[in-house]
Formats: C-alpha cells, sequence, structure tokens
C-alpha cells in the first residue's frame, strides 16, 4: 500500500526551535507518510533528516527584495513553486510553519483543493508589530481557510478564536527531541546554561546584567546561540569585566551535552510561543529559572514546585534566583527531579501521535 504524501512547508532548516521540531515531526512521521519538506532557499539542514524525507527548496539564493514590489513579486513566485511542488509531487496534504508560509500554502493547497494545516510558533500578540499591516491582513482573511491552525499554548489559542472557527483550532505543543540521551554519565560543573538565539527576544542582555548582580563567585555563565545581538553582549561583557565568566558559544549541534553538563538553566526570553530550550532543559532536569513571558513558560513551570517564575526583565528577581539555585545543591535537584517528571507529557511519542491522528482525520475526511 503505498503511503500518503505531506508536506512541510517552512522558511529554511537553519538551527532553529520551529526548524528542530518539524526535523523531528519528519523523522518520526516518515514511518507512516512519505515526507517531503519545501524550503525556500537551497540550504542544507542543520538537523539529520533520515533518508526517507525528502528537502525541496523554491529559490537558489537570497536576494534581498528593493522595495514593495520586488517583494510581492517575490512572495509571488514562492507561492508558485510551492503551488508546483504539490501539484507535480502529489502531495496529499500540506503543513505550513510560520506566518507567511502559512499564507502562502494556505494559497497553494486551497488553489489545488487540498486539505491544509497551518502552524504558528510564536507569540502572535509581541510579532504583531513585526509582521507589518499587509502580512498581518492577509493573515486575517486566510487562516480561516485553512483547516486546521495547530497552536503551542492556551493563550495563543485564544488570540485566534477572535477569527478562526474555534474547531479548526488545535493545541500540540513541542516535542521533546527524541534522540537526546540523558543516561550519559557526564560531571556537573558550575555553570548556568542559557540556549536561545542571540536576539533582543531572547532577553540575555538581563540575564548577563542579573549574573553579575548575582556575584556567584566560582560560577560561569555559558549562552549557545547566534544572532543580530552578539556585537551588543559582547560590548555588555566588557564593561561588566565578566570576560574570564561570561561565554558565548554560538551554535552547537551537541546540545544534550551542554545541558547533561550544567547545573542551572536560565531562561530570560521577553515572549516566546513555545520554549524549546526550557522543556529540554527541565528534561534533563536542571534547576530551571525563567521569566514568566508571554506564552509558554508558565504552562511548563509552576513556581517553586518544579522551577522559578520571574517577571520580565527583572534583573533584581532574576538574580535573587540565580544565587538560591547555586548555593542550594538539594533545592537545585529536588527541583530538577520534579521538572525531568513534569515534562514527560512532552515526549515524542505523544507529541507524533497527536499530528499523526490529526493528518490521517483529514486524508479521511478528502477521501
Amino acid at each position: 500500500m503505498n503511503k500518503k504524501k505531506i508536506a512541510f512547508i517552512t522558511h529554511g532548516m537553519q538551527s532553529g526551535g520551529s526548524e528542530r521540531v518539524i526535523s523531528i515531526l519528519s523523522n518520526s512521521l516518515s514511518k507512516y507518510f512519505e515526507v517531503f519538506i519545501i524550503i525556500m532557499i537551497d540550504s542544507p539542514s542543520f538537523y539529520e533528516l533520515r533518508p526517507e524525507v525528502t528537502l525541496l527548496h523554491c529559490k537558489e539564493g537570497p536576494k534581498p527584495s528593493k522595495g514593495i514590489f520586488e517583494a510581492l513579486k517575490s512572495n509571488f513566485n514562492t507561492y508558485k513553486a510551492i503551488l508546483k511542488y504539490l501539484r507535480d509531487e502529489k502531495i496529499d496534504l500540506a503543513i505550513g510553519f510560520l506566518t507567511t508560509n502559512n499564507i502562502l500554502t494556505t494559497l497553494a493547497a486551497k488553489r489545488l483543493e487540498k486539505p491544509v494545516i497551518i502552524s504558528e510558533r510564536n507569540n502572535p500578540l509581541a510579532q504583531t508589530a513585526t509582521i507589518g499591516f499587509f502580512w498581518k491582513t492577509l493573515r486575517r482573511l486566510l487562516y480561516p481557510r485553512a483547516d486546521v491552525l495547530t497552536v503551542q499554548t492556551s493563550r495563543v489559542k485564544a488570540f485566534y478564536t477572535s477569527f478562526v472557527k474555534e474547531q479548526k483550532l488545535v493545541t500540540i505543543p513541542n516535542p521533546i527531541n527524541p534522540e537526546f540521551d540523558r543516561t550519559i554519565s557526564v560531571k556537573k560543573k558550575n555553570v548556568i546554561l542559557n540556549v536561545g538565539s542571540l536576539e533582543n527576544q531572547k532577553g540575555q542582555d538581563i540575564l548577563i546584567r542579573a549574573f553579575y548582580e548575582a556575584q556567584l563567585q566560582n560560577w560561569q555563565l555559558h549562552i549557545v546561540g547566534e544572532g543580530s545581538q552578539r556585537d551588543k553582549l559582547t560590548e555588555l561583557i566588557k564593561k561588566l569585566n565578566l570576560q574570564e565568566s561570561v561565554f558565548l558559544l554560538g551554535k552547537k549541534s551537541n546540545i544534550a551535552e551542554y545541558y547533561s553538563s550544567s547545573k542551572i538553566f536560565a531562561f530570560s526570553s521577553r515572549y516566546e510561543g513555545f520554549p524549546n530550550a526550557l522543556l529540554e532543559a527541565m528534561y534533563f532536569g536542571l534547576g530551571c529559572v525563567s521569566t514568566n513571558c508571554p506564552t509558554g513558560p508558565a504552562e511548563m513551570i509552576e513556581n517553586n514546585v518544579n522551577g522559578y517564575l520571574v517577571d520580565v526583565d527583572d534583573i533584581p528577581a532574576l538574580a535573587i534566583q540565580l544565587q538560591n539555585l547555586a548555593k542550594n545543591d538539594d533545592l537545585r535537584r529536588n527541583l530538577g527531579l520534579v521538572a525531568r517528571k513534569s515534562v514527560e507529557k512532552y515526549e515524542t511519542e505523544e507529541i507524533v501521535a497527536k499530528w499523526k491522528n490529526l493528518i490521517e482525520r483529514l486524508l479521511n475526511q478528502t477521501n
């Protein structure tokens, strides 16, 4: 029996939260479906993909748009490329990831009368200012035409109920990477770990200032990730004379080793969709402190039970909780054990089953 064909449509497969989720879902779902990933620009996947997963691209390389007309032309060409792939590869169901891809995927899939799932991966209230009026308008017009809109948290779902029918909204959180091995024996170090792109959204400037204020002797802060704020963060580290204790490590493919060898995880985001890095740190049993940013952390952390929540941009509060975790081994260990148990519901098998059931339901409706 031939497998049904499904295609994820996203910008690229570089290092990032949504890209990691697509790789996990694609590899897992390839047991049941023939899986394609359609990306905008030709580039390799940062995450390993099974041979059964086919990676396709719409354009050969980046070409910045000079003005609104070139931008419209570029997006129209991308739409045509998606349309062609869906038609030529005889895709049975399309899955868009992120706002602009969701819109283009919905247009292409509905043109071919194919079922389409779209997926939002960030906080729409914070995102509204960055996507612009044009895409915001198209979002309101086209999201209701999709068969299903998947979101990651109840707060994000509440935002979309104003213009998408509730029966079309499905909440599915992110899965934990099935390749993570918690059994490896690694010596723990006095390291506070942060994982995330070096962008204003992730608030590493606040974390660095809180680490400085905490005045923790014989502790280091390791920040894994890359982004546009690297130079500013480097200057801040120099300004606070923290060159011997705060390190910007760049992107790392062996992230499990950093979770395993660190003692504390500090998450300082100003807003999120669903924080993969926090979920992973809890899975590895780290003592965690996170900003109570919209959305995600409060749905994962029960304050003082399996971690700590502090207000966004609250440097003194973050510094105090870093001190608490650094100076109390038993507290840190107990919080980590509860955290580890509390995120079992996010293990890959559970999340993949939800996606599989959703896809099969839509495919059966079209037969």
